[in-house]
């Protein structure tokens, strides 16, 4: 009889380990890949694939845009409020452009401020476009000859407006540009903040219990601390005669509106 040949064979536990292996490797990229396609979990996402992979991380350019009170957010109709448009950025930039946008019904614009501003060529200088509501403003930045932008943290420009009615005022920034010193006008994703205020009529009872120029739920605590049918002027929000829950209910909501 011819003897068998001998089969070599490969241990079943390696084997199984391998695939194991293999598909816990998969997971983690299909859950990476997941992840980089949510815009709230990108970083998340990003860290794994480049951990695992050892790929070098290039951070996405951005620079950040703010509104800064510059004068108390309560005012009456004889009072005006002005805000700063900040950028802050930590890589050069070289073209800021914006739109604000205010109630109409409100208040309007008052006049606008660019002596202090990080923009020393002005394209179209802050403006009032066709519209009441709206203001337009664009311009470049030069440093050393041109062969730097603008890196850190300034104003571009101060804007005031002047109420004409009470009522709850804001600033909001409707479209804004900001591109880096690039070469390639590369465009920094940037946000759209917006800033409240609120406008009282001359003689009314200022909501701001505390004294800080704004109106929180530290009011409202010192609020409920003088409630109880007291008459007291400073504390009778909607002037009715008493402090009940119709003031609680309005200094709540002027809270709200302003944070």
């Amino acid at each position: 009889m011819t003897p068998e040949s001998p089969i070599e064979s490969t241990p079943k536990g390696s084997g199984i380990a391998r695939k194991i292996l293999f598909l816990i490797v998969a997971l983690i990229v299909i859950a990476a890949l997941i992840l980089l396609a949510l815009p709230m979990a990108r970083d998340v996402g990003g860290i794994l694939i480049y951990s695992i992979f050892g790929i070098p991380r290039q951070e996405e350019p951005r620079a950040e845009i703010t509104l800064e009170p510059l004068t108390s957010r309560l005012i009456t109709v004889n009072d005006t409020f002005t805000v700063a448009f900040n950028v802050k950025t930590s890589r050069p930039i070289n073209l800021i452009a914006g739109t604000l946008h205010v109630p109409a019904d409100v208040v309007e614009y008052d006049s606008f401020d660019s002596e202090n501003s990080i923009i020393n060529l002005w394209i179209r200088d802050p403006s009032r476009t066709e519209r009441p509501d709206e203001v337009k403003f664009a311009g470049g930045i030069q440093r050393d000859g041109g062969q730097g932008g603008f890196t850190g943290e300034g104003r571009v420009v101060a804007v005031t407006v002047k109420p004409v009615k009470a009522g709850l005022g804001y600033i909001k920034v409707a479209d804004a540009t900001v591109l880096a010193h690039d070469g390639k006008g590369t465009e920094f994703p940037v946000g759209r903040p917006a800033i409240a205020f609120l406008v009282r009529n001359p003689g009314e009872a200022s909501p701001d219990l505390n004294g800080d120029g704004d109106v929180g739920i530290g009011d409202v605590g010192i609020l409920l601390f003088h409630f109880a049918g007291n008459a007291e002027g400073r504390y009778d929000l909607n002037g009715d005669g008493r402090t009940d829950i119709a003031d609680v209910q309005l200094l709540w909501s002027y809270a709200s509106q302003l944070h």
